[in-house]
């Protein structure tokens, strides 16, 4: 976090047969404020590995792309401060924007509108309309808030990237905020069934060396993104402990849990559980339906060398009893190692990866010309990021 400088010790002033010009009025801030940022990366990967599920579904959030140069992401912000109303337009422009890209808006596309909010302020509370980030999770959407290269896999499989609806925040004493809001849903901007779906968060930040948030959402939501098809109420909590023991360090601890009823469970190797019933007299298969939960944690140690270097270590475990999120029954961990240098408006990453699952679901190509699935995946990732 940047510190602002001391301010230098005053002066007596000199006794002058001249006038002191007077002090030039302080400038006015801009009605409207523009910023960004570019970012591009790429990942080395071992053998014929691949960032994939033997499903052909990603195994990584952004940074999906093989041993070739990933254009991430072109990130444009208007934000609007004219007095008690506000607000944020955020564009983003590149690979990233097919993976943001909320139901009911085009995907697969290299272009998304993220954010797209008004604001107003009454007091101590502010009112907020229209589609922002999502409060659960340490890391977000845009790269340089974050330590690492790579999202975690909370981030990805977790919870959800944004939230459109209305939300109110209380900035009460005692260093307090509190935050309640009805919105769409997940990662939606028109659901198919127009439940609203509830949101909170209370936050505790007593010092800039400590701060415990806890925030959670909750709602009636279509087991798939699909327009059709079964929905249930689907919960997740989320909670940030955060501390600075001294000043170069930099510690952070995130859990979460999530809940989906009405899902369809898998085993290990992606199969549907199904159970036998009777159709129209004549057996048949049906798959089950029930209840799926996942949760996990991830550690972060974020130590500043200097004003421009800086090392994170990250560590985290995902549990995904059913297999709704990732596709497969499954427990996965990974440890990653960060470097990262950021003179003025430039930041430049380095980073290790190593990802571990209880069963071989990571895709391999096999020399065969077929393909094999590995408990393991290795890489290692650049990064390179300018701030406008």
């Amino acid at each position: 976090m940047a510190t602002m400088a001391p301010k230098p010790a005053m002066v007596p002033a000199v006794p002058s047969a001249t006038p002191a010009p007077s002090p030039s009025p302080s400038p006015v801030p801009h009605l409207i404020q523009l910023s960004g940022e570019g970012d591009i990366g790429t990942n080395f990967l071992w053998s014929a590995q691949k960032l994939e599920f033997t499903n052909g579904g990603y195994s990584r959030v952004f940074d999906y792309l093989n041993n070739e140069l990933n254009f991430q992401n072109l990130q444009v912000a208007a934000t609007l401060n004219a007095g008690n109303l506000g607000g944020k337009a955020q564009l983003s422009f590149g690979n990233d924007a097919n993976i943001i890209a909320s139901f009911g808006q085009p995907n697969n596309a290299e272009f998304n509108i993220t954010q797209a909010y008004l604001s107003y302020a009454l007091g101590p509370v502010t009112i907020q309309a229209g589609k922002y980030g999502a409060l659960a999770g340490e890391e977000t959407i845009t790269s340089a808030t974050d330590y690492n290269y790579s999202r975690s896999i909370l981030f990805g499989y977790a919870i959800n990237f944004t939230t459109t609806g209305v939300r109110a925040t209380y900035a009460a004493p005692a260093h307090i905020t509190a935050i309640v809001g009805g919105n769409e849903g997940w990662d939606v901007v028109n659901s198919a069934n127009h439940a609203i779906s509830f949101e909170g968060e209370l936050a505790w930040n007593p010092s800039s060396a400590f701060s415990i948030t806890a925030d959670g959402t909750t709602g009636q939501q279509q087991v798939s993104y699909a327009s059709l098809g079964p929905e249930g109420n689907r919960t997740m909590y989320d909670i940030i402990v955060q501390g600075q023991p001294i000043a170069p360090l930099t510690l952070v601890l995130n859990y979460d849990y999530g809940s989906q009823k009405n899902a369809f469970p898998v085993d290990s190797t992606g199969t549907p559980l199904t159970t036998g019933c009777t159709i129209g007299g004549e057996p048949s298969i049906c798959e089950v339906q029930g209840n799926a939960n996942w949760n996990g944690f991830a550690a972060y140690a974020n130590w500043a060398f200097s004003p421009t270097w800086s090392g994170t270590i990250r560590g985290e475990e995902f549990s995904d009893g059913q297999g709704y999120r990732t596709g497969y029954a499954q427990t996965w961990t990974e440890g990653t190692g960060t470097i990262q240098y950021a003179p003025g408006p430039f930041m430049f990453r380095a980073e290790y990866r190593l990802d571990s699952l209880n069963h071989p679901n990571f895709l391999t190509a096999s020399s065969f010309g077929g393909s094999t699935g590995s408990s393991h995946l290795s890489t290692v990732g650049l990064e390179a990021i300018v701030k406008f």
